[in-house]
């Protein structure tokens, strides 16, 4: 015997089981797209062939700062917001040369920390320190004619230690 069942649709809660599925995909896509579309994960480089070209250039600098045996020493004063640098080697950069220190977020490019040193007594290099949240950072230390990189994690020391590396 079939039996009649005289409740509307809507309060059929297998009815609502099959509606959901597809709604929360929609929900879910909407909230995706907003994702997207709000954060930049800097992962994309516009112009891909004038970066490879410029690989050769940084690698020029690498060298150069092997030739002169440069070394430094990176004092962060998180409390006064300052950065102090010792550089040491055998035969120092000019002093007329601007060195720019980068803080580089392993992950995100929106996060990058650049700042540009300026001379001060005693022969170090200082400049103000920005904010570094918690993660791992690429650093770089350099001019236009040498470069020297490594690696901090913070919460961490507040000395670093940077060495050319000798080129294979």
């Amino acid at each position: 015997m079939i039996k009649n069942d005289s409740a509307p649709w809507h309060r059929n809660p297998y009815v609502w089981m099959i509606i959901a599925i597809p709604m929360s995909a929609v929900v879910f896509g909407i909230y995706m797209i907003t994702v997207a579309i709000k954060t930049n994960d800097g992962l994309v480089v516009d112009d891909y062939y004038k970066k490879g070209k410029e690989i050769n250039l940084v690698l020029d600098r690498d060298v150069r700062a092997t030739e002169l045996g440069l070394s430094a020493e990176i004092v962060l004063d998180m409390e006064k917001q300052l950065v102090r640098v010792r550089l040491g080697g055998r035969q120092l950069p000019g002093a007329n040369e601007t060195v720019s220190l980068n803080f580089l977020n392993a992950t995100r490019a929106g996060m990058d920390r650049k700042m540009l040193l300026s001379p001060a007594p005693g022969g170090e290099l200082v400049g103000q320190l920005l904010p570094l949240e918690e993660g791992v950072w690429n650093i770089e230390l350099g001019s236009r004619s040498w470069r020297l990189t490594g690696r901090y994690k913070t919460p961490g020391d507040s000395q670093i230690q940077l060495l050319a590396e000798r080129q294979q």
